[in-house]
């Protein structure tokens, strides 16, 4: 409720002001969407830095995990017997 009332008084301010001053609320306006643009900007440089990243763990990962060439496995199991 608190919130609630305090967002109405903002509200009203924010009509007084804009009576009073047009430009002020223009400018105001301005910083707002340039302030949202930035934030903006920088939680999607943020995301594709950690997507990249998590692409790239993911890509050694499948890499470490992925089976070797059937040539060298089977080079891999004569060495296993070999040193048995």
């Amino acid at each position: 409720l608190q919130h609630n009332l305090l967002q109405r008084q903002q509200t009203l301010d924010y009509c007084t002001v804009r009576l009073k001053n047009p430009k002020a609320i223009i400018e105001a306006q301005h910083y707002k969407l340039t302030h949202l643009r930035s934030r903006l900007r920088y939680v999607m440089t943020t995301r594709r830095d950690e997507v990249a990243r998590q692409y790239q763990d993911l890509s050694q990962r499948l890499q470490l995990k992925s089976p070797l060439p059937v040539l060298t496995q089977q080079q891999h199991l004569f060495e296993q017997l070999r040193t048995r």
